[in-house]
């Protein structure tokens, strides 16, 4: 459950996306998010992230 600076609460749903790397190995992203999330934005989020 999270709530939000104007008190409203909502639940967020816990997605996952997988990637493979150029070393023949699965990565796994895992994000909370109270809307859907595509797996193109969490790879675009996590890139961004860790630049």
């Amino acid at each position: 459950m999270r709530e939000y600076p104007n008190g409203e609460k909502t639940h967020l749903t816990v997605m996952a996306a997988g990637f493979p790397s150029l070393t023949g190995d699965h990565k796994v992203i895992y994000v909370a998010a109270d809307r859907h999330v595509t797996s193109e934005e969490i790879l675009e989020a996590a890139i961004r992230l860790l630049s």
